[in-house]
């Protein structure tokens, strides 16, 4: 009898740590969960028709530095490189374009937020791209010190959003008719709150002539910040729920078949991809994103009559990229 209680004892006590709570697995479900509810919650659609975020700050987290030094180490060492490569002007188009479009703004002498931070840039290049050929990464990652965290190493990643790739496109390819777009800057269409804009800092020139250095800041959601597809996905879920009974199965489509700002259905029938590109364009243009780059196996719903350049090439190219030649 004792012999037996201690079998069962120990059965028990085995199964106990090999449970999901003690392994740590139901907590972390249940702490993305929570974490994913909060954060939403605070995402606020602005009366001018957009988006705005927190930043997912880790809590506590190290004392992230300026890298102001670092970054203008950086800037100088990146223009010498795009000289070199006859790349410069076209470089200095882009963040002009930025600095016009309100994507960057001069960094006020006071700032607005506790944390001030500079993000180091340099270009990735990508030939076979359809339309942008040259993009700005911001290296989210650097480090002024080895000891010293990254602005990356004090942001929450945020669960995975994104439905396995996998699956999308074996959805898709069971059907005879599949139509795919694209959402136009994505990260750019979500603002950043104005206490965290500090914390996404820049530099650059005020022209190439005179080169003299200006400080700008992020007022947009930041290309190579570990959380951006997170807050991405997050604002995505958050606006397409509106939308669930005016247009369940276009909205449905559009959570199951939606890659980061690639969005793909697949459908037996013309009519039905023509309603899903024409209900996806209204929905997305409400919450202040554009959807284009339209391809199809049926003529009339692509972007152009004629693809121009393979896209193939431009699809394999968006995933892989052009590593900037050091």
């Amino acid at each position: 009898m004792e012999k037996e209680f201690l079998l069962n004892s120990s059965q028990s006590e085995f199964e106990r740590l090999c449970s999901m709570d003690v392994l740590g697995l139901e907590d972390a479900d249940t702490l993305n969960l929570s974490f994913n509810q909060d954060f939403e919650e605070q995402i606020k659609f602005k009366s001018e028709g957009f988006y705005e975020t927190r930043l997912p700050w880790k809590l506590p987290h190290g004392l992230l530095p300026t890298n102001k030094g670092l970054a203008m180490a950086r800037l100088w060492g990146t223009t010498r490189r795009l000289e070199r490569h006859n790349r410069l002007v076209e470089y200095n188009a882009i963040m002009q374009e930025q600095i016009e479009s309100g994507i960057l703004e001069p960094a006020p002498p006071q700032p607005t937020g506790e944390i001030v931070h500079y993000v180091p840039h340099h270009p990735v290049i990508r030939e076979s791209a359809e339309s942008t050929k040259t993009r700005i990464v911001y290296d989210c990652s650097s480090k002024a010190r080895q000891q010293l965290p990254s602005l990356n190493d004090c942001l929450e990643p945020g669960p995975a959003l994104q439905p396995l790739l996998f699956d999308i496109l074996l959805r898709n390819r069971l059907k005879k008719l599949c139509i795919t777009g694209d959402i136009e800057k994505a990260f750019h269409q979500i603002r950043v709150h104005e206490e965290d804009r500090d914390a996404l800092r820049v530099l650059w020139f005020n022209n190439l002539d005179e080169r003299k250095v200006v400080e700008y800041r992020f007022t947009r959601v930041i290309f190579g910040a570990a959380p951006s597809p997170y807050i991405l996905g997050a604002t995505l879920q958050k606006h397409l729920s509106a939308y669930q009974e005016e247009f369940p199965d276009t909205v449905k489509a559009l959570r199951d078949d939606t890659y980061v700002d690639d969005i793909q259905y697949g459908s037996d029938k013309v009519e039905a991809l023509t309603r899903f590109k024409e209900e996806a364009t209204q929905i997305m243009n409400k919450g202040g994103f554009t959807l284009h780059k339209w391809h199809s196996n049926v003529a009339t719903l692509e972007s152009t009559p004629q693809n121009k350049g393979s896209d193939r090439e431009d699809q394999r190219a968006k995933i892989l990229g052009t590593q900037w030649d050091k």
